[in-house]
Order: structure tokens, then C-alpha cells, then sequence
């Protein structure tokens, strides 16, 4: 199972994966780490191996949430970042890390399901 999240400025959305095939398995959105982990917590069976994480919070926040969740859970969080250009996508920004991660992920994910 993998742990997906996208912490925007007010909630946490949360995603948990099948690790074979990729369906949502659990999903929900929560306000902060304390409920996200009680969510999380709920789940019979839970065995993460993994966790994918966007986040438009503050780098003390977001910092926060990764150490808690590999503290929690033992696993590593991979983290997107905007880039200058991934998967034939460029970034047009002159300062590529000013583009909200959620845009950058947004465009990435439109550009290969039209494949153009």
C-alpha cells in the first residue's frame, strides 16, 4: 500500500493505493497531522511500504509531516517538486519552484493522458 498526500493550506487530502495495481483502496481529507493519523490508524490491515507527497505548505510544516510520518509509519516519503521541465513538460516559469506543486503535477498528468 502506498500513502498519498496533498497538503494544501487549509486540509490534507490523503489517498492509500493498492500496491499491485494502483486503485484507491482508502481516501479522505482531514485538517491536520493529529486526524490524519487517527484516519489512518482506522484502517484494518494498514501496511504501508511507501508515501508520495505534494505540498504548497511552509517548508517547517511540510518538514513536520515527513518526519511524523516516517517516525509513524518507518517509511520514506517522496516528495514533488516544480522542475524546469520533466516527461517532455517545460516549466514556464524563469523561477521553475515558483509554479504551485499541484499545477506542476496537474499539467504533467494532462500532457501524458492527451499524450501532447
Amino acid at each position: 500500500m502506498i500513502l498519498e498526500l496533498d497538503c494544501g493550506n487549509t486540509r490534507i487530502k490523503w489517498r492509500v493505493l493498492n500496491l499491485l495495481d494502483s486503485s484507491i483502496l482508502f481516501s479522505g481529507a482531514v485538517a491536520g497531522t493529529k486526524q490524519l493519523f487517527e484516519d489512518l490508524f482506522a484502517i484494518s490491515g494498514l501496511q504501508l511500504r511507501g508515501c508520495r507527497l505534494c505540498s504548497v505548505r511552509s517548508s517547517t510544516e511540510t518538514q513536520a509531516l515527513l518526519d511524523a510520518v516516517a517516525s509513524v509509519f518507518a517509511i520514506k516519503c517522496l516528495v514533488a517538486k516544480s522542475q524546469v521541465g520533466l516527461a517532455g513538460v517545460v516549466n514556464g516559469y524563469c523561477a521553475p519552484e515558483k509554479l504551485g506543486v499541484d499545477r506542476w503535477l496537474a499539467i504533467l498528468a494532462a500532457y501524458k493522458i492527451t499524450r501532447g
